[in-house]
């Protein structure tokens, strides 16, 4: 899909994403700031950023990173654990 989105300049109403809902942006930039969402991670990273989070948003974090992993795997068919 995203040749398709290259090639004519389209984007297939598959790669088109709803923005998040009002008021929990903050959280879709953590998570594109974090990367890898285990616990250690967001710990880490929360202490450096200095962000107190509630645990409700790390509960969030972690979801949306299972998101990740599973549209990966489906994409590619494998983990994405060293092969």
């Amino acid at each position: 899909m995203e040749q398709v989105w290259k090639q004519t300049g389209n984007k297939p109403k598959s790669l088109k994403l709803e923005p998040p809902p009002e008021g929990l942006e903050y959280l879709w930039g953590w998570f594109c700031q974090l990367g890898d969402c285990t616990f250690t991670e967001i710990h880490h990273w929360s202490a450096l950023k200095q962000i107190h989070l509630l645990p409700w948003e790390v509960d969030v974090l972690r979801r949306l990173d299972q998101l990740r992993a599973k549209a990966w795997h489906d994409r590619n068919g494998k983990t994405g654990t060293g092969g």
